[in-house]
């Protein structure tokens, strides 16, 4: 296991190594967001795109909306239980002998819908 302390120091990391089995990258951070780094890494290593496991915990935007509906890759919802993330982590690693479940693949639950200022449209409140 490594941990990179950043977006930015994650970038480093898989540059040097892209032989990951799976990549747990929080969607929001503040120097280079999941969303960039899993758009810098998906053309030039895309098979470890595709071992990418998103987390949050709810900051959501516009974009970070739009970017967890057009990819394909599971996102866990922090704060999330151990057993929980091994499945996830399982379903991707692709580890032998175990079973994929296609229920790993959805969220637990679902990202709140924005309006262009980033909040919650009137009336609607979101999830806790």
């Amino acid at each position: 296991m490594v941990v990179a302390g950043s977006g930015r120091e994650a970038l480093e990391i898989l540059r040097r190594d892209p032989g990951f089995d799976v990549v747990l990258c929080d969607l929001m951070m503040p120097d280079v967001s999941g969303m960039d780094l899993f758009a810098w890494l998906q053309p030039i290593e895309p098979a470890l795109a595709e071992r990418f496991v998103f987390m949050t915990g709810g900051a959501f935007t516009v974009r970070a909306e739009r970017f967890l509906r057009a990819i394909a890759n599971p996102c866990i919802d922090k704060p999330f239980h151990a057993d929980d993330l091994r499945r996830v982590i399982s379903a991707v690693a692709r580890v032998p002998g175990v079973t994929h479940d296609p229920a790993v693949s959805i969220r637990t639950t679902l990202a709140p819908r924005l309006d262009s200022d980033g909040r919650p449209p009137s009336g609607s409140r979101r999830p806790s």
